[in-house]
């Protein structure tokens, strides 16, 4: 059995029903499926297989067919993305700008617009809380360039997340580096850090 399959399971034997995310990220990862890799029958056959009529933004789901819906998803990418992690953070990145895009997603855009780095990631565990019924997160400032994501029983492999990250952090045309440090299973920080430069948009006018 393949290492990520390995580690699905042991995500999915702890996962409980009660443990729930919304109906918006599952309709991210498959229309990244479709637009990045619907020319391979195995992609169009795991669309056949995930996608869900009652996929609403705002409806919950459980949070172990969105780990098989992750897995499978970055195990179809594979080839376009060179390996298994770069697959597993481009799922993650999908899954991130599906959230992005809805109600909840814009207004939280909203709140931090103009704002650096490291002030939008202090919003990170609100917005991933919105998102999620399970998990503790929560945010310590190094300084005004490196910030701490703390993330706690989890059940989303830590790549996902250094792909999904960036899409909110960088909202505002601001780079920065991720670094995972993981702890166990389910628990990882996410160390951001931005070197100062000005935005892009702003570098390009």
């Amino acid at each position: 059995m393949p290492q990520d399959r390995v580690d699905l399971e042991k995500r999915l034997r702890v996962a409980r029903p009660s443990d729930v995310v919304k109906g918006a990220l599952f309709n991210g990862v498959c229309a990244a499926i479709q637009s990045l890799a619907l020319d391979d029958p195995a992609a169009r056959q795991l669309l056949v297989r995930h996608r869900k009529a009652h996929w609403r933004e705002f409806t919950d789901h459980p949070v172990a067919d969105y780990l098989n819906l992750v897995i499978d998803a970055a195990e179809v990418l594979e080839p376009r993305f060179g390996g298994a992690v770069p697959a597993l953070r481009a799922v993650g990145a999908a899954g991130g700008r599906a959230f992005l895009a809805s109600l909840v997603g814009r207004l939280a855009v909203r709140a931090v617009a103009n704002r650096d780095p490291i002030d939008v990631l202090s919003h990170a565990p609100a917005v991933y809380g919105a998102s999620a019924s399970y998990g503790k997160r929560w945010f310590t400032r190094i300084n005004d360039r490196t910030g701490i994501f703390h993330c706690r029983e989890d059940f989303l492999p830590p790549d996902y997340h250094v792909g999904l990250l960036p899409e909110g952090v960088q909202v505002n045309g601001h780079r920065v580096r991720i670094e995972a440090n993981v702890f166990d299973l389910l628990g990882a920080d996410y160390r951001v850090t931005w070197d100062g430069s000005p935005p892009e948009r702003a570098q390009t006018t």
